[in-house]
């Protein structure tokens, strides 16, 4: 009897003592009946259990077909459970389709097709490259075709222009050959073609006597490449220049006089052509100085010393220049060899570089 009544006893201060215990946590928070947030965005269910007292609590991603990535496929506790307030109800979010149409890439540009790719659930895959007339990096194929429905996380390969295919092209030997037959060969390799021409006695006529650049050098789309003849005066060709050399010598105005050297086109475009920069301004008197250049149609050689405008050479076509020489009486044509200072023209040497003017 005693064991009994122990027993009952210590059993009704325990349900005495849980239902204390109980009523004191009912006063201590309310109760909360749980929102529906399934089909909501994650943000605004987020909000809607904010409001309602509750917190979210544990998120798992998973891909489904149905439910938009990002939205709410299922909530624990259920909707309509009641709950305690600040309960943390777990989420689970849809992370999209497992499917997803392919990005329409053809006819875009390398970087933004990269960019768009990007901007899904697929990767990049490999990038092949082909000549073709389209500019470089433009994208002519895509594995998978776009519009195709691929899974999540598969890769697109592209093929994409390298540009237009350059054909690899050499410099012929064209030296000792007729002008015709040099102008025929260099014409089918798409350069640009400048024909100089010299007065050096004694050469056969319309015959290349020089190239540039030599024979068997690479040559690039557009380059410009270079003969020297002696040409007839009925041969008349495309973009054809004149090269000349004249000899001046310095006169003795000063005890160090400063030259300066101009060339005018026929544009009137005019060009330093001494001092260049390593070229000392100032020379003895009586010191020669050889300038070398060529023109297009016509051009005026200008000879300064100390400032002063001393002589002049005017050359047109293959003519013979005619020369002033500048006096303070005014201008009047002298011979290339009447005094100090007057220049004198001879046919520019073989294989020397020379200024080249801006053409026409």
């Amino acid at each position: 009897m005693r064991w009994t009544f122990a027993v009952l006893f210590f059993s009704g201060v325990m349900a005495a003592a849980a239902y204390l215990v109980f009523n004191q946590a009912v006063r201590g928070g309310g109760y909360i009946v749980v929102p529906d947030v399934v089909g909501l965005p994650l943000n605004k269910a987020s909000n809607v259990l904010a409001e309602s007292g509750l917190e979210v609590g544990k998120q798992r991603q998973v891909v489904n077909n149905q439910f938009p990535e990002y939205h709410v496929m299922l909530q624990r506790p259920g909707a309509s459970k009641v709950v305690r307030s600040g309960r943390k109800i777990h989420l689970t979010i849809s992370a999209g389709a497992q499917f997803e149409n392919a990005p329409h890439l053809v006819g875009r540009n390398l970087e933004v097709a990269k960019q768009q790719i990007d901007g899904t659930r697929m990767l990049l895959g490999s990038i092949a490259r082909i000549p073709h007339d389209m500019s470089r990096d433009i994208v002519l194929g895509q594995d998978p075709p776009a519009g195709l429905d691929i899974a999540v996380g598969a890769e697109i390969h592209l093929l994409v222009s390298d540009g237009p295919s350059v054909r690899q092209v050499f410099m012929p030997l064209i030296e000792g050959r007729s002008i015709e037959d040099a102008m025929a060969s260099l014409v089918e390799l798409g350069v640009n073609i400048v024909p100089y021409s010299v007065a050096t006695p004694g050469v056969e006529y319309d015959v290349v006597l020089e190239q540039n650049p030599p024979a068997g050098e690479l040559l690039i789309q557009n380059q410009t490449v270079s003969f020297d003849a002696r040409f007839l005066p009925t041969t008349i060709l495309p973009d054809m220049r004149r090269k000349v050399a004249l000899s001046y010598t310095v006169p003795a105005t000063s005890a160090r006089p400063r030259l300066r050297v101009d060339i005018v086109d026929r544009r009137g475009i005019r060009t330093t052509a001494y001092p260049g920069p390593n070229d000392p301004s100032r020379l003895r008197p009586n010191s020669k100085v050889k300038i070398e250049f060529s023109f297009a149609d016509e051009a005026t050689v200008e000879f300064y010393v100390d400032g002063i405008h001393q002589s002049s050479y005017s050359f047109e076509g293959s003519n013979d220049p005619v020369i002033h020489h500048f006096t303070t009486s005014g201008a009047a044509p002298r011979t290339a060899n009447q005094g100090q200072g007057a220049p004198d023209t001879e046919d520019a040497p073989k294989r020397r570089r020379f200024l080249l003017l801006p053409k026409r």
